[in-house]
């Protein structure tokens, strides 16, 4: 979170941001909004999970464990972005040209395995603020999610609650499924007073 602060501070002296944040980007979301509240105009928060609100298997599904433990640790770039791919997209319509795309990226930037397993650990410990952050919140949520179950983002906005919109078909990045499903959510949301989901 400080990195990205850090990384857009010339667009922060304008005024506040509006953040969208996909699973562990929400949860970094989140704690932006709890640290620096006047900092952020309103959330979108997609496909998210929290420890103390919802249980360890819904928060990660436990069929894909072996399949996570085996992208941290392949060297096979190909075979590990496509397990990715697998796992988080049901929709997306030329997967070929995309793992392509996706081998690229990652002979570029290589995330070392113990980086990645730090990442899933941080995700994992990740504990619910015990007050909702005062900023307006929409939580996006995808029925047919196969890595985290819908049943958090639900609980999550039973919890605090906020508005929630859930998409029946897309997998985990419903931005990559149905990016025009999630941009027509977001603006209505802004366009009908999002203040009032404070």
């Amino acid at each position: 979170m400080l990195f990205l602060r850090k990384d857009i501070a010339s667009t922060l002296a304008s005024g506040p941001v509006h953040i969208i944040g996909l699973s562990m980007g929400a949860m970094v979301a989140i704690e932006w909004m709890k640290s620096y509240p006047q900092e952020c105009a309103a959330s979108i928060l997609i496909n998210t999970s929290l420890k103390g609100i919802s249980p360890f298997y819904q928060r990660l599904r436990p069929k894909n464990y072996y399949r996570i433990l085996y992208s941290l640790f392949t060297s096979d770039n190909s075979r590990r972005e496509k397990t990715v791919l697998q796992m988080t997209s049901n929709l997306y319509p030329d997967t070929e040209q995309l793992l392509q795309r996706w081998v690229s990226y990652a002979e570029e930037n290589t995330v070392l395995p113990s980086n990645a397993l730090r990442q899933l650990l941080a995700a994992s410990r990740y504990s619910a603020p015990k007050l909702k952050p005062g900023v307006p919140i929409l939580l996006l949520s995808s029925e047919n999610d196969n890595l985290v179950n819908s049943k958090s983002s639900l609980s999550l906005a039973q919890k605090w609650l906020l508005p929630i919109e859930t998409h029946p078909l897309a997998g985990h990045d419903i931005p990559l499924d149905d990016g025009d499903w999630v941009c027509q959510k977001i603006d209505h949301w802004l366009s009908n007073d999002p203040v009032s989901s404070i």
